[in-house]
């Protein structure tokens, strides 16, 4: 068989590979790029900063943001191999060489939010991956900066769908990384719901290469004289299973299906066993066509293969969502039962439900715990449930819980209004509706955590006195219950409230004070847009037994004070007033008050989703 001929990556090309990856809202002014000093990194930056300064040279068609004018490159120096200091170093010095801004952070083991360094025991790469993400997120951040390039390429993607092929999964993670991906808001952790927050689903990571393989990458360094350090630890088997399957692929590859077949005996056992996890899987599923005997020419093919599926079926859930996606309640999603009886493709449903729950899940957005726990059962059982039109014609099935904070109920639109008893309903008239699950009863003696109970008040005020010393913008963000998004403008509260805040006094909620509200809602009241009063009872989702009644979905929440420009459901919800919650809409801050009986209490919860249904629909 003919050698085949390693060809440079050319700058029109590496422009086509940009749009492939560019973010949907598109490219800031600014684009940070990982740099660790090894060949694949050094060729991505190398192809990016010529990118951005030889846009004459590339095709027209290939020219679509002119709006990226900047890289800058980052270095995260972990400490944890004597190697890592030069590496960190050769990263800095191939920047300058090529006149791009450079940043060098050394990992600030056990300072302030962060882990103190990992014993030899311990996970070291999980923790030191962890806060080397945390780092490039702040940095991003400092920068303007909304992507941040990484040098994965598609032998990268090999070995993940590999790896995850031995783990059991399913198509999903087969096709491997994409593209072009959104941050996500971490795993849920107090730290990362710090460092990530709303900005996580501003942020995007991109890797341009993953359609080139490393013999592209070295030879366009060799080509343009580029210098490289080579981690010697990514050529070690013994080390990690991603190294052990780089490993047996470019030695001849193996068949073995027992971890203790000679093949593998080179490897720790449970390395071994993973490996064999591979083969055993690919038996199980042939029509995949792989396993670890196949070549790497197949591999990058097969994996290919995978990817480009998945953007036909991430494809067919966007069609499908704008199309038959009906009204319900904010921060809810409700999808006719007709038309989704005609969905075909187990992976179409599947990816529709994962982005369903993605969507209303109070969980963090992109982490497993948002989509079911990415669980194989509890995706099993949903779909069992929402796609069984015999249980669904007999009324027999309406309501499932599987996991994510999220509740399904099958409900019903007739007078104008939402129902929850569908007995006198046909089928055309029935939907599915997500929406987030009621919070359990806790025991009062227990301390336990209240994300739907948020007080802002020291935080509004220092906010409003770092605007006051000209160090911070004038609008303050909130993200609420993960799902809601809340600004404050500081500069438009009114003197009257910001006279409650600063007050260290005893306050109590009495008649008096309501009377005090109310007055402040007169005073504004020319610059009310729309005024709605609802009730439990009959609100205008249905009557008392039948409705999706707002306490089952949306928390007692306290006294509003409103002029964001959103609508914004509150309820007094403080005896011996009535419970009456109202929509009101007005301009130009955002403002929510709650009078405990001995201190004031800054509580917010909008019905409208600020962030966008688009953002959070998207893959």
């Amino acid at each position: 068989m003919a050698t085949r001929m390693v060809k440079a990556i050319s700058p029109n090309e590496f422009a086509q590979m940009m749009q492939v990856a560019r973010p949907p809202v598109g490219w800031s002014n600014t684009i940070a790029a990982a740099n660790s000093g090894g060949p694949d990194s050094t060729c991505l930056l190398f192809l990016l900063n010529q990118y951005i300064k030889g846009r004459g040279k590339i095709e027209e068609k290939h020219r679509k943001d002119d709006k990226l004018s900047r890289i800058v490159s980052l270095t995260v120096d972990h400490g944890l191999q004597e190697s890592s200091s030069a590496m960190a170093e050769q990263a800095a010095t191939l920047a300058e060489s090529i006149g791009v801004e450079h940043i060098t952070t050394k990992l600030p083991w056990g300072r302030t939010n962060y882990p103190p360094k990992p014993g030899p025991d311990e996970k070291i790469e999980e923790v030191a991956r962890d806060m080397r993400q945390r780092v490039l997120f702040g940095h991003m951040k400092d920068l303007n900066a909304n992507s941040l390039a990484l040098g994965h390429h598609a032998d990268d993607q090999v070995e993940t769908m590999l790896m995850r092929l031995g783990r059991g999964s399913t198509q999903f993670g087969l096709s491997g990384m994409r593209p072009c991906r959104r941050w996500g808001m971490g795993s849920g952790t107090p730290e990362d719901d710090a460092a990530y927050g709303i900005h996580g689903l501003r942020k995007w990571i991109v890797r341009p290469l993953l359609g080139v393989g490393k013999d592209r990458i070295i030879k366009t360094c060799e080509d343009n004289k580029l210098e490289y350090v080579t981690d010697s630890t990514n050529f070690q088997p013994q080390l990690t299973i991603r190294n052990a399957i780089r490993h047996v692929i470019h030695t001849g590859g193996a068949t073995a299906l027992t971890a203790n077949d000679p093949e593998f005996e080179k490897f720790p056992a449970d390395i071994a066993q993973q490996l064999a996890d591979i083969n055993v899987a690919a038996a199980r599923e042939p029509s995949y066509g792989f396993n670890l005997a196949s070549d790497l020419c197949q591999l990058r093919e097969a994996s290919m293969r995978l990817s480009s599926s998945m953007v036909k079926v991430d494809k067919a859930v966007d069609d499908f969502i704008a199309k038959y996606r009906l009204s319900s309640p904010p921060g809810t999603l409700r999808l006719p039962v007709l038309p989704l009886q005609e969905i075909e493709s187990q992976l179409v449903r599947e990816a529709l439900l994962y982005r369903v729950a993605r969507f209303v899940s109070p969980e963090p957005w992109g982490s497993p715990r948002a989509e079911l726990g990415r669980r194989k059962s509890s995706m099993n059982r949903l779909m069992a449930a929402v796609w069984n039109m015999a249980a669904i014609r007999t009324k027999a099935s309406c309501s499932i819980t599987v996991g994510s904070g999220i509740w399904w109920r099958l409900v019903a639109f007739g007078k104008n209004q939402l129902r929850t008893s569908v007995d006198n309903f046909g089928v055309k008239d029935l939907g599915w509706v997500a929406l987030r699950q009621p919070t359990a009863k806790s025991d009062p003696g227990r301390e336990v955590f209240r994300p739907l109970k948020h007080n802002v008040t020291q935080q509004l005020l220092q906010m409003r006195q770092e605007w006051l010393s000209n160090q911070k913008a004038d609008t303050f963000e909130i993200l609420f219950d993960r799902r809601f998004l809340i600004s404050f403008r500081v500069d438009k509260i009114p003197k009257q409230i910001l006279e409650m805040l600063s007050s260290n006094s005893s306050f109590r909620f009495c008649r008096e004070r309501l009377g005090f509200c109310l007055k402040l809602f007169t005073i504004i009241k020319e610059k009310i847009i729309q005024s709605i009063k609802l009730s439990y009872d009959k609100s205008t989702f249905g009557t008392e037994n039948t409705a999706l009644k707002y306490p089952k979905i949306l928390p007692r929440i306290g006294f509003l004070l409103s002029r964001s420009g959103q609508s914004l459901l509150f309820e007094q919800g403080m005896k011996p007033y009535p419970r009456t919650p109202l929509l009101v809409k007005l301009k130009p801050f955002v403002f929510f008050i709650r009078c405990n009986a001995s201190s004031l209490m800054l509580r917010i919860f909008p019905t409208v989703n600020p962030m966008g249904l688009k953002g959070r629909l998207q893959c």
